[in-house]
Order: structure tokens, then sequence, then C-alpha cells
């Protein structure tokens, strides 16, 4: 209402606020500067550690803000999907699987417009045209900024007014410093000795060139962040939403029921082969394809069958809707048919995934897939669910499945669940690949320190050595020339290993370096 208010006001005044309203557009302006500052100085130039987690609290709490700001905020959705955001950011705090690293990211920007989605009182604004323009949509909005600074300065609000001095006195500050003072350190040699000696004290790495990169990235973030925030404050997508036509189905039933009979054969035919080759033999599998071939095959076409699955039951359900009853009947069995063959796919692949972790023990892939197909049976549960119940918002429960399911799983240590099975089958079988396990990241320290110290007799020599290069990443020869280590390699140890900034803090590399240290003063005591 205070909104409302304050933009007749100003539209009779003739001032068009940017996002809404003044007091919007101060706080946009004002979060985006934050956010593109926090990038600068937490993120640039930095390892990958607690500096995102604070960075996207940071951005989440902005997105929140301004949804509160511009009376939008669906408060239950918003704790939901923000508290998943963080549960997904905080693995950059608590785990250090490079490839993960890469793939959080992805799913955070992807996350982080959802959030802004669904945490919106606005039903209109939860689709996928909505999430596509909010993925690309701010790279067009990079005026926004600039026009949200030229509004606030034309505003008769004093305290709008002074917040906008302050921020573009301390802009224009700081481009003048970044030309002034290399100047004066040149100009003076006293000077330069008193800037060097206040950067040494506060133990600061400057470099002017760094830094002016920083200002670039930094500038360029909010930029685009304020671009972010106009399209859910200004560009709403909102319009009545048209009354979706029934399709026709009478005249197209014989299509559709031809379509449906053919696929269900051909179908049909690949499931019978399925299931020759899940109870087949171990011995006619390993003739015919290796373990991992088998694993992958099975695991393939499951992906393959649930997409085609997926498409034909959403598909056909729609055009259920048209068609007469012996017909709707017809399509609801035949695509429920398809959902079981797909379990039916679905227990086939789990069966050669077991044959192939018998025989070789858990991997990271080999762990995932398992909880891929754990997800795949879920979400083919709600698709039967579906199909028996057309008016089920199917759509937006994946979603809410989607984020809440591998926001679980984000929190869940998979290199560490790997070592700890094969430490077990360690002790029940004699055998480890401990290349494998010593490849891995930070995350399996505890169990390698394990390994190390209840099985150190049983290790070779080459097996010892690999576990200290884990910790310690000095170049090891294989042959007899190892070098022998000394208490110089501690120190080299603690300085080489230890964290240059506290931005790159992480639990994992931490507990590793710990670990390390232990592992390092045994192996140089014993040889």
């Amino acid at each position: 209402m205070e909104n409302k208010i304050e933009n007749n006001l100003e539209a009779k005044a003739g001032r068009a606020p940017v996002f809404g309203s003044r007091s919007l557009d101060l706080s946009a302006v004002i979060i985006s500067i934050i956010v593109g500052a926090a990038f600068s100085l937490l993120v640039i130039k930095e390892y990958i550690g607690i500096n995102l987690f604070l960075f996207s609290l940071i951005a989440i709490s902005g997105i929140g803000y301004i949804l509160y700001k511009d009376d939008n905020l669906d408060i239950k959705n918003f704790v939901f999907f923000g508290g998943a955001f963080i549960v997904y950011a905080s693995y950059f705090l608590r785990l250090r699987h490079g490839v993960f690293n890469g793939l959080t990211i992805v799913i955070l920007v992807g996350l982080l417009v959802i959030t802004s989605m669904f945490s919106s009182k606005r039903s209109a604004e939860k689709g996928v045209l909505t999430y596509l323009y909010r993925q690309f949509g701010p790279v067009a909005r990079i005026d926004k900024i600039f026009a949200g600074f030229a509004a606030l300065k034309k505003s008769d609000n004093q305290k709008a007014h002074k917040s906008l001095q302050i921020i573009l006195g301390v802009l224009i500050s700081i481009v003048l410093l970044i030309i002034v003072i290399p100047l004066m350190m040149s100009a003076e040699a006293a000077f330069e000795s008193f800037i060097q000696n206040v950067v040494d004290k506060i133990k600061i790495d400057f470099d002017l060139t760094t830094f002016f990169w920083k200002i670039i990235a930094g500038g360029a973030i909010a930029i685009i962040f304020c671009g972010f925030l106009f399209t859910f404050t200004r560009d709403k997508m909102i319009g009545s939403k048209k009354a979706e036509k029934a399709v026709d189905g009478k005249d197209n039933h014989a299509l559709i029921l031809t379509v449906l009979f053919i696929m269900g054969t051909v179908f049909l035919f690949f499931a019978v082969i399925q299931f020759g080759a899940l109870f087949a033999s171990r011995e006619s599998i390993v003739e015919k394809s290796t373990f991992a071939q088998t694993a992958r095959e099975g695991y393939f076409q499951l992906v393959v069958l649930s997409i085609i699955n997926f498409i034909m039951v959403l598909v056909f359900n729609r055009a259920q809707r048209g068609s007469n009853k012996l017909t709707g009947k017809i399509i609801k069995y035949m695509t429920t048919y398809f959902t079981l063959l797909n379990v039916y796919l679905l227990a086939s692949s789990a069966y050669k995934m077991t044959l192939y972790y018998n025989a070789y023990g858990l991997s990271v892939d080999r762990l995932l897939v398992y909880i891929l197909l754990v997800y795949e049976f879920i979400a083919i549960v709600l698709l039967t669910i579906k199909i028996y119940k057309p008016d089920m918002k199917f759509f937006t429960i994946m979603v809410y499945f989607t984020v809440g399911f591998w926001a679980i799983v984000s929190l869940i240590n998979i290199q560490g669940w790997v070592a700890d099975s094969n430490l077990n089958r360690y002790k029940e079988t004699g055998k480890i690949d401990v290349e494998y396990i010593t490849w891995l990241s930070d995350d399996v320290s505890s169990q390698v320190k394990e390994l190390y110290f209840d099985n150190y007799d049983k290790l070779t020599v080459d097996e010892r050595y690999r576990i200290v290069e884990y910790y310690y990443k000095r170049p090891f020869t294989w042959d007899n020339s190892r070098p022998k280590l000394s208490i110089e390699d501690i120190t080299k140890y603690k300085d080489d290993e230890a964290f240059e900034s506290w931005l790159a803090f992480n639990i994992s590399r931490s507990k590793s370096y710990a670990d390390g240290l232990e592992v390092l003063e045994d192996f140089i005591s014993k040889n």
C-alpha cells in the first residue's frame, strides 16, 4: 500500500522510479553494489572455499530483501528454496571435490533464479519461460543500475538523496585513489615506504593490476545483478492465464492409439531382451561385454527410455482430455504400461550395477548411478500419480522434489562414502586400489589416514609413498631412487599446504592438513 501511494505521488510529480518506488530503487542499487563488492573482495583470485559460501549468502539475502520490499515475498517458499540454496552453497565450505565444485556453481545460478520465481506470491511467474527469461534476461538489463542512479538523483527524498551522494562519493574516491596513490608513491620515496609498511603490517598482497580487474569484475557483477533484480520487480511476467483449450482428440484417437500400440510393442520387445540380460548367468555377461559396458548400457537404456516415457505420458495424458471415454481409458492404461516398463528397466540397471560393484567395489561414478536411480524411481512414482490425477501440478511438484532431493544429496560426502566402502571391502577381501583412493580429494583424508596407520605393515613401499604424496604434494619417482624425507620436509609441508588466506578456508582441506602432518611425521620417523 505504501509503495502504491509513493508511486502515485511520484507519478504526479513527473518522476518515474525504475524499480517501482524510490525506496526500492535505493535498495536495489545498494544491494547490487554490495553483491558486486562481495564478488570482488571474496571471490576474485581466491581459492574456492568459505568465500563462495559467504558470497552466496549475501546474494540470496539480497534477493529475499528485494522481494520483501516489493511486497511480493512468499516466506514459506523462500525458506524452502533459500534454505536449499544455502545447503548447496555450503558444499564449498565442507567439501573439496573439484568436479562437483564446478557443477555446484552452475546449479547455484539456476537455483537462484528458481528461488526468485517460487518465492514470489504471483503464481503466474512460476513457469519455464520465466526461468529462461530470468536466467539470461539480466544481460539485456545492464542499464538499470544507471537508470536507478539517475532516478534517485532526481528524487526529493532527502534520505535517498543523501545516501546516493555518499555512495557516489565513495565510488568517485576509489577511482581517484587508484590514480593518485601510485603517482604519490612514484613521486616520494618516503610515502612509498610508508604505504609499503602499512601493507606489510596488515598482510595485504596488493597488486594494482589485480585491484583494477577486481573493480571491473565487481562492477560487472553489480550491473548484472541489478538487471536480475529488475526482472522480478518490474518485468513481471503476469497476465491473465488463458484458459487451456482441451485438445479435441475425437478425430485423432485412431492416430493416438496407433502410436501407442506400435510403441508399446517395441517397448515390449525391448523389455524381453532386457529380461534375458537381467537373468543371464554371470559368465555369459562377461563373455559378451565387460562389467563396465554392462552397467553403462543398462543405465543409458534407462535414461533414454525414461525420456521417451516422460514425453509420451505427458503428451498423451493431455490428449486424453478431448478423447471419448473408451479412448481415454486405453491411453491411461497404456501410459501406465510404459511406466511399469520403466520401473522394470530401472531394476535391470540396478542389478547390473550391483554386479559391477561386487566385482570391483564402489567408485564415485557408481555411487552417483545408484543415487540417480533412486531419484528416477521417485520421479516415476510421481509420474504414475499424474496419470491417474490429470489435474496434479506435476511440474511444480517436480521442482520442489528435485531441489529438495539434490540439496540432501549435496550434504553427503560422496567420496568419503566411497572410501569407507573400499576400506570395509579391504578388511574383508584384502584388496584395495590405493592409487584410486589417493587420487580422490581432501574429502577422504580421514580414510587415507586410517588406511596408513591401521595397515602400514601390509602396504607396499609404493603404496606408502602414494599415501604420503596424497598429503605432501611433492613429486616422487616410483623406482629405487625415491627421495628420503627429512625434518626439513615437515617445515616445507607447513609452508606449502597452509591456507594462503582465510577466504580459502575449507573444512575438508583443514582436516587434510592436520592428518597429513601426522602421516608425514610418522613416515619420516620410520624411514
